[in-house]
């Protein structure tokens, strides 16, 4: 596994820095927002050179980690290996070349998915209509999934979170049959 990969599992960061400047690069756009971040330590425990490179894995609530795999109606504890779509080779240097063995999968989960705020796009949900058994849900996803309602899309920004809760949940049930039955 790829040394970046490996889960951190004691609940403490192996050195804690201090952030010393947090400066947006970009004009204020909901779209994007780009930062300029310069990290210290305090401790002087790591130490580096010119051309040294950092990698920063941002941790994750590991309830909406849990929330994620449930709602997918997953096993967390169950193991998943990572190939190359199609036959193509990986690179060496890649981190998913790491990811060949097997892993667990909500390490996966945890370290390579955006579960709180990630927007989701066209394929998202139309690989999502594939999975739906209502015909309402799979209308609505691939409403989602065309270009027509890409503007809706984009002014929605729903998180993936909130479309698997969306569909399927009692209140949503509830309030699609209170929409379909009005007078």
């Amino acid at each position: 596994m790829h040394p970046a990969l490996k889960f951190h599992n004691d609940g403490e960061p192996e050195y804690m820095l201090k952030m010393v400047t947090n400066q947006r690069l970009t004009k204020k756009d909901p779209e994007r927002d780009v930062r300029h971040f310069e990290l210290e330590d305090p401790s002087s425990a790591v130490h580096y050179q010119v051309g040294d490179a950092l990698e920063i894995l941002p941790s994750q609530n590991p309830s909406a980690v849990n929330a994620f795999i449930k709602r997918c109606n997953l096993d967390p504890d169950c193991y998943i290996s990572i190939r190359a779509k199609g036959g193509d080779e990986v690179s060496k240097s890649s981190p998913v070349n790491g990811l060949m063995d097997r892993i667990k999968l909500k390490t996966f989960v945890a370290l390579t998915m955006d579960v709180a705020s990630a927007s989701p796009g066209r394929y998202f949900y139309e690989i999502m209509s594939y999975f739906a058994t209502a015909q309402h849900e799979k209308e609505r996803l691939h409403c989602f999934a065309t270009t027509e309602d890409e503007k809706e899309r984009l002014q929605k920004k729903r998180l993936q979170k909130e479309r698997l809760e969306e569909f399927a949940s009692p209140e949503g049930r509830d309030g699609l049959y209170q929409y379909n039955h009005k007078e």
